[in-house]
């Protein structure tokens, strides 16, 4: 009876790994709810290149922006779950969103499959470069004075980079308003034509245009400096210890997609992440590597949805 037991398991796992290793019959679709050239198409573009090497499958990066990025996860969930069709999603929209728009007709702990997550990019505060400030404690007493004829600007209503400028304003006292965009592209072309003077955004957004001096960063909103930018001091270090945010990107399934085929793909993603070419690709963004599997992806999923809900409820976020 034992040995019949140990059969049949030994049987099962075979094919479950022969399944892992021998599904894919076609070019694997990584859907992005945000448009081509931000923090999510970079932050991807380094894995994706690795993926295919492994896999011997072409990775295709499809753009599905717009609706806050609610139609685009929907559309995934209801995916055919085979491995063939995958999520890169982020932090507004899998933890984030179902606060802001209750009819999001999709739950992001039940209808996905968690599979990596490669990266965090903690938030920069940057300023125009005229602006009178040369530190956070600076800018918050120039926010405090000026009120309301200063604007931020993010990259979407209820995005990470939205509700990180609002705990900034909380904490420091400030008001300043906020103006949505439909993504970091528009929103950095709309702080570089000066339509708005701060920004709470990734490195990946800000830092290459730091050396021209179009933009003033002045704090990295992380308990740790950036290396590529050293030069710029954290919020603690600049008296407001605790104030930190970060956009995050992670790999994600539909929910039945076999869990042989998630493991594979985990092992997949965690290679490459692993490698010092794609790690110094990814920090050269301005991203920290986390490299966590399915159970610690499932799990900051869930931190940070308790850590931003009392931010949404304070503010009083509505959906656009």
């Amino acid at each position: 009876m034992r040995q019949h037991i140990l059969g049949v398991a030994m049987a099962a796992a075979m094919a479950a790994t022969g399944h892992a290793q021998t599904y894919l019959s076609e070019t694997i679709k990584l859907v992005l709810a945000f448009p081509p050239g931000g923090s999510s198409t970079f932050s991807s573009l380094p894995v994706t290149c690795h993926m295919e090497q492994v896999l011997g499958q072409k990775v295709e990066l499809e753009y599905r922006p717009g609706a806050g990025g609610n139609v685009t996860a929907v559309a995934v969930a209801r995916a055919k779950a085979d491995g063939h069709t995958l999520f890169y999603g982020h932090a507004g929209l899998l933890s984030i969103n179902h606060y802001i728009n209750p009819q999001s007709f999709f739950d992001a702990r039940k209808d996905f499959a968690p599979i990596t997550l490669p990266v965090g990019f903690p938030l920069v505060l940057a300023v125009q470069p005229g602006m009178p400030a040369a530190s956070v404690a600076a800018f918050a007493a120039h926010a405090k004075e000026k009120g309301a004829d200063l604007v931020f600007g993010s990259a979407g209503n209820g995005s990470v980079q939205h509700l990180g400028g609002e705990l900034f304003k909380r904490v420091v006292g400030a008001d300043f308003l906020h103006v949505p965009y439909a993504g970091g592209g528009r929103l950095q072309k709309a702080f570089l034509a000066g339509d708005i003077q701060i920004m709470f955004d990734t490195g990946s957004n800000i830092m290459p245009h730091v050396p021209t001096g179009k933009m003033k960063p002045l704090a990295v909103m992380a308990s740790s400096r950036l290396p590529v930018v050293p030069e710029v001091p954290t919020m603690t270090e600049s008296g407001y210890p605790g104030l930190a945010a970060k956009a995050w990107f992670g790999f994600l399934a539909p929910a039945a997609t076999p869990q042989a085929i998630v493991a594979r793909l985990d092992q997949v993603i965690r290679e490459a992440l692993a490698r010092e070419d794609v790690r110094k690709e990814l920090t050269d963004l301005g991203a920290r590597v986390i490299a966590a599997g399915p159970d610690g992806f499932a799990q900051v999923i869930a931190t940070e949805d308790i850590r931003w809900r009392e931010v949404v409820r304070a503010v009083g976020v509505k959906p656009d």
